[in-house]
């Protein structure tokens, strides 16, 4: 007994008008009076069952391609196997569902009034095109390229083993544009032996944590945040072009990693916990760090901070971050994070950016010496870092460095003109105290006394003073040399190249 052949709702109108035609094909194709080469579905409406018909004859005559146009009305489920590729250049109000086998290459470049859903082995190239509004969830194996060109109404999930590029393009936009939709998300099973590029205007998230070995292209714009999970291997050179709310970087980066955002707001990185990186970072313009979280972050010495948006307000670390659930970083942990900042930049002949990470290392250790109980090493370590700070800023202030001096200088020369020292032996003083009746010269004399004083470390200045006042003087030619050694390495600092 013949198997009865299904063309569809008879009721609707549009499937009803071609009904006869399409009958008559497909009883002509599965007689052997027709080839499906001479099949003709263009501009016609019919069922789901119709083009699974087609599909199933079409098998039998091993094409090398079987082409579907007109309209789909249903689900298509191709739950057979096919050794040969399938084009479908028509609109399908439907999902589309496989489940089995496709020998050869897969091609809608109509709209999906519906999901597309692939659980199978694809042989070939996957290109999808159009509109597909209820969203794209592809697991199974492409041993070709996959190629999205399409509009998605709900989320894209790819979870899936890729031989050849993935490449997604165009838009995911909910009906509401409300944040539970319009994301992306390439699952820890899809396994991309080449290239992916991505260029998609998402109104949701993006999130990554795939196995990439080629080149990874992120362009477009997403309202939502992009994120690289923790199990995210990209085995090739990262770019991230493209505009979001926030990134967040985890997983492991093996070449170079390029992160400049090409129009838009400034965007915050949110995160680099738990990212290893084997290769240079370069962070451009339009990205801001002040706020990320380095801990457990493997590599920070790759990072090479090109950009001018980093840090708006100074060098500083926000403690805690702005991740969601951060809890405060110790300042032994911060110190680690501004001394990897430090040494990269050195490292990169960098000196003069590399100055904002050493005060910031040196604010942590300061933190981390008061954090500590007790008179042991650490409050020896809080005297010199404290003073170290006030002095010269940790040597990258000159003018803090000039102050001091300045002071040591006007409150030497106060103290030795109190005592009444007879400065110069052909000028003998009768009173106690030579503040009283000071001329010009005098204060020009005692000035220039103090500063050949603190000048001089191994050969000072003869006086007539008391053994008070000597002592005086032995501390401002201790006290002197140092201060003029911060003025210099402080200037040498701020022009160094």
């Amino acid at each position: 007994m013949k198997s009865r052949i299904c063309i569809g709702d008879t009721s609707d109108p549009a499937i009803a008008a071609d009904r006869r035609a399409m009958a008559r094909q497909l009883w002509l194709l599965r007689r052997g009076s027709m080839t499906l080469a001479d099949f003709r579905t263009a501009k016609t409406t019919y069922s789901s069952s119709v083009a699974r018909s087609i599909l199933k004859l079409g098998e039998r005559e091993s094409p090398g391609r079987i082409v579907l146009s007109g309209s789909i009305r249903g689900d298509l489920k191709i739950d057979f196997p096919l050794s040969c590729a399938v084009v479908i250049t028509g609109d399908i109000h439907g999902d589309v569902v496989v489940t089995e086998p496709i020998a050869g290459d897969v091609a809608i470049v109509g709209g999906i009034d519906g999901r597309f859903i692939g659980r199978s082995v694809i042989a070939g190239n996957l290109e999808l095109s159009g509109k597909i509004s209820h969203g794209l969830h592809l697991t199974g194996r492409i041993d070709g390229s996959i190629s999205v060109t399409a509009n998605f109404s709900e989320d894209v999930y790819v979870a899936c083993s890729v031989a050849g590029n993935l490449r997604i393009q165009g838009s995911i936009q909910t009906a509401s544009n409300q944040a539970r939709g319009g994301n992306l998300e390439l699952s820890e099973r899809l396994h991309v032996a080449g290239a992916v590029e991505i260029d998609l205007q998402a109104y949701g998230n993006i999130r990554i944590d795939s196995h990439i070995e080629g080149l990874t292209l992120i362009t477009g714009a997403t309202t939502g945040q992009l994120e690289f999970g923790s199990r995210c291997l990209i085995g090739g050179q990262l770019r991230l072009l493209g505009t979001s709310s926030s990134i967040a970087l985890s997983g492991s980066f093996e070449e170079r990693v390029l992160i400049a955002p090409s129009s838009g707001a400034t965007i915050p990185i949110r995160t680099l916990s738990g990212a290893h990186f084997y290769d240079e970072v370069e962070i451009g313009d339009r990205i801001r760090l002040d706020n990320c979280d380095f801990r457990g972050c493997t590599g920070i010495g790759n990072l090479n901070l090109s950009g001018n948006d980093l840090f708006p307000d100074g060098v500083v670390l926000a403690n805690p971050p702005s991740a969601s659930n951060s809890k405060l970083i110790s300042p032994k942990e911060l110190t680690v994070i501004y001394r990897n900042l430090r040494v990269g930049m050195e490292d990169r002949g960098s000196r003069p950016a590399a100055a904002g990470f050493y005060v910031g290392e040196m604010n942590a250790r300061l933190a981390l010496a008061l954090s500590q109980p007790g008179w042991g090493r650490y409050r020896f370590d809080t005297i010199i870092l404290g003073a170290y700070k006030a002095i010269s800023g940790y040597g990258q202030r000159p003018a803090r460095a000039s102050m001091w001096f300045i002071i040591t200088t006007v409150i030497g020369t106060i103290l030795f003109a109190i005592g009444g020292v007879n400065l110069w032996p052909s000028y003998p003083v009768d009173q106690d105290s030579v503040l009283e009746g000071w001329t010009n010269r005098d204060r020009a004399l005692s000035v220039l006394f103090t500063l050949r004083s603190m000048v001089s470390f191994f050969s000072a200045p003869e006086a007539k003073f008391s053994a008070l006042e000597g002592y005086l003087q032995f501390g401002l030619r201790f006290v002197g040399p140092i201060l003029l050694a911060q003025i210099v390495l402080s200037a040498r600092e701020r022009v160094i190249r």
